[in-house]
């Protein structure tokens, strides 16, 4: 997940991490065979970082 999970729009950030958990909860015990996990890229609210982090997810 890409956001600022830190910073001064991390509330934003985390409300959609923990709506994203959520779901990866439901469906990971509904689908135990293949489960799903979450990697967090912290923007910390600043558009420069995203190059750099969508370079560090691939």
């Amino acid at each position: 997940m890409f956001g600022a999970l830190t910073g001064p729009n991390a509330n934003l950030g985390i409300y959609i991490q923990n709506g994203v958990n959520l779901a990866l909860d439901d469906y990971n015990k509904k689908h135990a065979d293949c489960k799903v996990t979450l990697e967090n890229y912290d923007s910390q609210g600043d558009p420069t970082q995203a190059p750099a982090l969508a370079k560090k997810a691939i």
